[in-house]
């Protein structure tokens, strides 16, 4: 993700006619992603977390998940550094710069339309909304909310997919997914962008 933040919300180039057709409300329904889940366009990401069990998100990300979505982790991804005097609390607000890298990373840039999930009837249905407000944030307004989060997906006949993506690897040649717990050599990235061209 390139970096563009002056302070205010910035349009976004539309790169396609998804984006254009993307409900102009901040969620959007199961049935709309249904249709347009295969759009290149389009990057879904699981922002599910549970406060009590931190490792619980990656847990559940990994048992089952919309298909081709990335995690992002409250704490490891969309979380500052936590100050010791605990001013800005136990999830800070990341630096712009920090922000963007970790979204770049995980292949979401300038031209895509996010969707983020969570899972409210957890009681834990607020990360996806985090999400879509730290990338308005950083000045991108083509971000939208799965309307009951994943539970809606299933309940519109929507398909889950398990394990993780991996994690992507860029050199001169080409981008590869590595396994899940090999090594990271330099250049890795999280999970693997490539896979949506």
């Amino acid at each position: 993700m390139r970096l563009d933040y002056s302070g205010t919300h910035s349009s976004l180039v539309n790169s396609g006619a998804m984006i254009a057709d993307a409900p102009n409300s901040p969620l959007v329904s199961a049935a709309w992603l249904l249709e347009q889940i295969a759009d290149a366009a389009v990057r879904v990401v699981d922002a599910r977390f549970l406060l009590h069990k931190p490792d619980a998100g990656a847990e559940l990300y990994r048992t089952a998940h919309i298909p081709r979505a990335v995690f992002v982790d409250l704490e490891r991804d969309l979380s500052g550094t936590v100050r010791a005097d605990r001013v800005g609390g136990r999830h800070p607000l990341p630096t712009p710069a920090v922000l963007a890298a970790r979204l770049g990373a995980l292949g979401i840039g300038d031209d895509h339309l996010v969707i983020a999930y969570d899972d409210p009837q957890s009681g834990q249905g607020f990360y996806a909304a985090h999400l879509w407000w730290l990338l308005r944030y950083l000045g991108h307004d083509a971000v939208r909310v799965l309307d009951g989060g994943i539970g809606s997906w299933v309940a519109a006949g929507g398909q889950l997919e398990a394990g993780d993506r991996g994690r992507c690897v860029h050199d001169a040649t080409e981008p590869r997914c590595l396994p899940v717990g090999e090594d990271r050599p330099p250049g890795e990235r999280r999970n693997c962008p490539h896979r949506y061209r």
